[in-house]
């Protein structure tokens, strides 16, 4: 019997309106500001190595109650991409993100942070079967982009990545059953049909992405949930997938298992339609 294991850590391992002109002005500013996605900054995933500083510089630390829970992305400059797993709406008052972090509790000065003002969990999201595992979380304040912070890109819709080489990011355990990495993590692993994801004997559908090698060593594992998937598109990061679930880490035969990001774009469009899109 197969076990779906989502890549989260538990906690107790890591817990009338008055509307200004101004308001308009600094958003407006925001959009401005965005002049590109998918970018990065050249300045342990199972089998990975750290990460340069702020390399992939839209990485999102979630954070509840003060203490690490899971990854994400920033897609624009109000929504934070990640795994619907990682959280409730009930809980938004908990959350807050950090960007430009690196190191899990360490702070530093050019770190950014936001408070959660609301959770968008996707409207069929079944837990049990890892399927829609997709959520949107709304800063409580946007971000204005520059030379050091910037969104990931998104794919086409609909999109196909069989047979690309794709990176994963995040803070996650470096062996099965471990602590969270003290220092941001990246692996390139390559996608696989999921025809071959079927073969090892996994129950994926098309909005699932599998991604790995077959003799193991390189995965995500506890703690990358919500993180991203990137492929190269057009000479930019995109983002391919969100780490969902797996069943062990780095184990032979068991590839990752990814939300695929295209089959939701229409969604996010809808969602995120008073953002500023790059």
């Amino acid at each position: 019997m197969m076990i779906l294991l989502p890549w989260i850590l538990p906690l107790y391992l890591l817990s009338s309106v008055v509307i200004s002109v101004d308001a308009f002005i600094v958003e407006d500013e925001d959009c401005r500001s965005c002049l590109t996605c998918g970018v990065s900054n050249n300045n342990r995933i199972v089998g990975g190595e750290d990460a340069e500083i702020n390399k992939y510089p839209w990485t999102a630390m979630l954070l509840s109650r003060g203490f690490f829970r899971c990854g994400g992305s920033l897609i624009n400059n109000k929504y934070v991409l990640t795994a619907a797993h990682c959280a409730k709406p009930s809980d938004a008052y908990k959350y807050e993100v950090h960007f430009l972090q690196n190191r899990l509790y360490t702070h530093n000065s050019e770190r950014i942070s936001r408070r959660i003002s609301e959770v968008i969990v996707h409207p069929n999201y079944n837990r049990g079967a890892a399927e829609n595992d997709i959520a949107l979380l709304k800063l409580s304040h946007s971000i204005r982009f520059d030379d050091k912070i910037r969104p990931v890109c998104l794919p086409p819709a609909m999109s196909l990545h069989t047979e690309q080489d794709a990176i994963i990011v995040g803070w996650g355990a470096l062996e099965e059953h471990g602590r969270a990495s003290p220092q941001i993590q990246e692996i390139s692993v390559p996608i696989i049909s999921n025809n071959q994801c079927g073969d090892y004997g996994l129950k994926v559908t098309d909005a699932m992405i599998c991604a790995g090698v077959k003799e193991g060593g390189m995965d995500s594992c506890q703690g990358d949930s919500g993180g991203p998937l990137h492929v190269i598109i057009n000479s930019k990061l995109t983002q391919a997938g969100i780490v969902s679930w797996g069943i062990g880490c780095g184990s032979p035969h068991f590839p990752g298992v990814y939300t695929k990001v295209s089959n939701y774009i229409p969604w996010i469009g809808e969602i995120t339609a008073d953002a500023c899109t790059c």
